[in-house]
């Protein structure tokens, strides 16, 4: 046998990888399929706007074409999770919270969307986190940037250094209880959010949704509810993303 590392090898140390996430996490890995079929679901019933080039009419194209690819992006993002690439997944969930504060951002000041796209209007990340929470910039995205733009703190999710001059390269995938922990305490959280934001994204949905679809989405609430305070949860960080997941009933 090659002592080179090898696709062979990789794909050897993913099946084992997978096995530890799922036992280690059976909350989320035996029931994401679950909300995955909820988003599914709950796109056909977002309605139409008869003026599509009004105010409402962009947004209901924006958040629309959004909706309906988070549930591939969540695919995608669990895939990467329980085979142990924590980097690669990090990144997909600050691409899935950059898309929930454009929803929500633009949900608030729809006027202000088409002069966006087209760059009329300069509205930056940080502007739109400040909205709801201006400390989830500077910790939540900037950490995530981090991993997204290969900076240094990237480097801790496939090398671990002992000083300056001598480190270990991670061969392989290896379960990490703390990276996994860290990106279902936010991907659960963000997925949490956009579910109990359909209602106040499409405006016609609560008048089209069958009511087996939205019973569907708040069970599905309910059990991201219970995964969000399961151990290991950070308290600080469940009250820091609070207002830009809930809305006052």
């Amino acid at each position: 046998m090659s002592l080179l590392m090898n696709f062979e090898h990789l794909l050897h140390t993913e099946t084992e990888t997978i096995k530890e996430s799922q036992g280690k996490h059976p909350a989320w890995f035996d029931h994401y399929n679950e909300l995955i079929n909820c988003l599914f679901q709950v796109a056909y019933f977002v309605g139409e706007e008869k003026d599509v080039e009004s105010d409402d009419g962009y947004y209901m194209a924006f958040a629309h074409s959004q909706l309906l690819k988070i549930p591939y992006t969540l695919r995608a993002e669990t895939i990467l999770l329980e085979r142990g690439f924590y980097l690669e997944s990090t990144q997909l969930v600050r691409h899935i919270l950059e898309v929930f504060v454009q929803l929500r951002f633009f949900n608030k000041y729809k006027e202000r969307l088409n002069k966006y796209v087209l760059k009329k209007e300069k509205i930056t990340l940080k502007t739109m986190f400040n909205e709801f929470n201006s400390k989830l910039y500077t910790t939540m995205y900037y950490a995530l940037s981090e991993a997204a733009h290969g900076n240094f703190g990237s480097t801790v999710y496939r090398t671990i250094y002992k000083s300056a001059t001598e480190g270990t390269t991670i061969m392989g995938s290896n379960y990490n209880a703390m990276f996994s922990n860290y990106i279902l305490n936010q991907l659960i959280p963000l997925t949490y959010g956009i579910l109990n934001f359909i209602p106040k994204f499409f405006r016609y949905y609560k008048d089209l949704v069958p009511q087996n679809i939205e019973l569907n989405r708040e069970t599905a609430l309910n059990e991201l509810k219970i995964m969000m305070n399961l151990s290991p949860k950070s308290e600080e960080f469940l009250k820091d993303i609070k207002p830009l997941i809930e809305y006052e009933r």
